[in-house]
């Protein structure tokens, strides 16, 4: 077998894989922002809420419910000190995100 039938086969492999636990209710992502992955009772990846993300998460969806646009919205984070998980301001971008990423 040559490296492209290899790597064919290899990536076949993995989407059925994925396909897989998505069909059994597993989540196959890094969680988004207001929630953590963690475990089930049968050892399944599931999505939990994250309380101190989640309140964010929450204001900022609030803030968009009263007309404020992403980029007002992640200036007010900035100043109430809110930051992201890796300690950084928001951007327009991932207010975006989290105001449409809906209930993971």
């Amino acid at each position: 077998m040559d490296y492209s039938e290899y790597r064919r086969k290899l990536s076949a492999k993995g989407t059925a894989a994925m396909m897989r636990k998505k069909a059994e209710g597993e989540w196959t992502h890094r969680a988004p922002f207001g929630w953590r992955n963690a475990r089930d009772a049968e050892g399944r990846a599931v999505l939990e809420v994250e309380p101190s993300e989640m309140r964010t998460v929450l204001r900022a969806m609030e803030m968009r419910a009263e007309g404020m646009s992403v980029r007002e919205i992640a200036m007010r984070l900035a100043e109430q000190g809110r930051r992201s998980r890796d300690g950084r301001r928001f951007s327009a971008a991932s207010v975006w995100r989290i105001v449409n990423q809906g209930s993971a």
